[in-house]
């Protein structure tokens, strides 16, 4: 076994114990479940600070340093990066026609874009087709699980 699948099998096991970690349920519909609310509500205060102090200056900062011409190429960029994520997400809830977009999007906005600067794939009608890790759990058929707030 190469290197490279035995990582990604580690990966996709860690992914998966994450997953059935977050699976508790509440005891009722109308029930609200925080059951590490302590934990959370100080996670959000530190990302609160993190916020305040870091992040805000540092995007107001980018905002008036930057024009929004060299704005806009950097996020074109950030956009075709996470397309990425799209794909594979599509592939994992067999989605094949949304994978393949999303593929020769990235394939178009990659190279006649210029690594993603530019955007030519919409104008050949190859928007963005939008998911994410939460469809793809649902798809799974894995149910809501308890709030969880992440630092950052």
């Amino acid at each position: 076994m190469t290197a490279f699948l035995q990582t990604a099998m580690r990966n996709a096991a860690l992914l998966g114990a994450l997953a059935l970690a977050a699976c508790t349920t509440p005891d009722g519909p109308t029930d609200i479940f925080d059951p590490y609310e302590e934990q959370n509500r100080a996670t959000h205060e530190f990302n609160k600070g993190v916020d305040t102090y870091v992040l805000r200056p540092a995007s107001q900062a980018y905002g008036t340093v930057l024009p929004p011409a060299a704005r806009r190429l950097i996020g074109n960029v950030a956009d075709n990066i996470a397309l990425t994520g799209d794909i594979v997400n599509d592939v994992l809830q067999a989605r094949g026609e949304d994978a393949g977009h999303n593929f020769f999007r990235f394939l178009v906005n990659s190279t006649l874009g210029v690594g993603g600067l530019f955007d030519p794939a919409s104008s050949f009608g190859l928007e963005r087709r939008e998911t994410g890790f939460g469809e793809t759990l649902f798809t799974w058929g894995v149910p809501e699980g308890a709030y969880f707030e992440v630092p950052f």
